[in-house]
């Protein structure tokens, strides 16, 4: 029970710490935090989670375990990569320093760990505890079902796991914002299909696990966190070229 207080807490602290941390040495500005932020909100959630929820629903998608990993892998990408690119071109057009597609990745990976993971694992702990202090019964059974489950599934070492895995997606947010940014200060359009292909490939890992083609999560953590990192020094020489 306590590793999901664990991955709750870090995956909370983990983009406020970041933020500030990158605010304090850099002197970066507070609105490409929040475009970051923003740009998830409606790219990520508005548009693409009913994208997602089609591909789903599709019987003859879900039933073809790689096409519904790159159905889904490529929604992603889509909808993440242009959202950046308009986001970076008409919000943040009069930021034009590298520092700010820091600051973006960081607003748009820091508020996907906290909505989709901290908030949650938090709220997964507090049922936990009603349900071990006997007041189980002022949930509903299904609600019960599912949270039993997450507890018997998560240990320290996946919650480990799981906050290192976390570290990676936001480095991965970061290099993208960076190689985005590049491709339209240098107007070096390609530089955007390459951040939609790079995001699409990362999520087919995820695609490849939910339909059951990967059944082990660590070779899927270890995919992800080996990929993040290659992406991330890709990005790094990116951004050392900026002046």
């Amino acid at each position: 029970m306590n590793a999901l207080l664990m991955i709750g807490v870090f995956c909370t602290v983990l983009p406020i710490v970041s933020a500030f941390a990158w605010k304090l040495s850099t002197g970066s500005k507070v609105i490409p935090f929040l475009s970051g932020a923003a740009c998830f909100l409606i790219f990520a959630i508005l548009l693409e989670s009913p994208a997602r929820s089609f591909i789903a629903s599709n019987a003859f998608i879900r039933s073809n375990g790689l096409l519904y990993a790159l159905c889904g892998a490529l929604a992603a990408g889509l909808f993440e990569e242009t959202g950046r690119a308009l986001f970076f071109h008409y919000i943040l057009k009069n930021y034009n320093d590298r520092k700010d597609a820091v600051s973006f990745g960081i607003g748009h990976g820091g508020v996907e760990c906290l909505l989709l993971v901290g908030i949650n694992f938090i709220a997964y702990y507090m049922y936990a505890r009603m349900i071990a202090n006997g007041n189980g019964d002022l949930l509903d059974p299904v609600v019960v079902t599912t949270i039993n489950a997450i507890v018997d599934s998560t240990t320290v070492s996946s919650a480990l796991a799981t906050c290192v895995e976390r570290v990676a997606s936001l480095a991965l947010h970061i290099a993208l914002s960076i190689i985005v940014f590049t491709a339209l200060r240098n107007n070096q359009l390609s530089g955007i299909p390459i951040a939609i292909a790079l995001h699409a490939f990362v999520d087919v890992f995820a695609g490849l696990y939910q339909s059951g083609v990967i059944t082990n999560i660590w070779v899927v953590e270890l995919l992800i966190i080996i990929y993040s990192f290659c992406v991330s020094f890709y990005a790094f020489q990116k951004y050392k070229s900026l002046k």
